[in-house]
């Protein structure tokens, strides 16, 4: 990110750190990551990191995708149910990708660093809204 640009003051994890520390924590078979080029939201520069992981033994079944969420490296732990991160992950189609639930070994880690994060609720635990 280099340039100068709007997003230059970010700090994103980075794709090797999340995959490590995924990894570490959760002890996966499989884990893959990805971090978004940085993009702006009502002129607050955004980055999104994700790790998915599969398997192992930390994973517990469960009948949708376990969320880790975090904002400026922070875990959030509260109202898991009322962001966009449950929100996407709900409405994607698992089948498409061969999962199928009840009870697969599936945790997906978000990451998103700003400037500004849309908290939903005064206490800042939930992510709010971000475009797709």
């Amino acid at each position: 990110m280099g340039g100068g640009g709007p997003a230059d003051w970010l700090s994103p994890i980075g794709e090797d750190i999340l995959a490590e520390g995924v990894k570490f924590v959760l002890k996966p078979e499989v884990v893959f990551t990805v971090t978004r080029k940085p993009s702006s939201y009502m002129g607050n520069p955004f980055i999104v990191e994700a790790a998915l992981a599969w398997g192992g033994g930390a994973i517990e079944p469960s009948d949708k995708p376990i969320i880790y969420r975090f904002a400026n490296k922070v875990p959030l732990i509260y109202d898991e149910g009322n962001d966009v991160v449950r929100k996407i992950v709900d409405e994607i189609d698992w089948t498409q990708y061969k999962v199928k639930f009840p009870a697969p070994p599936l945790a997906i880690v978000v990451h998103i660093c700003s400037t500004k994060i849309p908290y939903a609720s005064a206490g800042k635990e939930a992510i709010a809204r971000y475009p797709r």
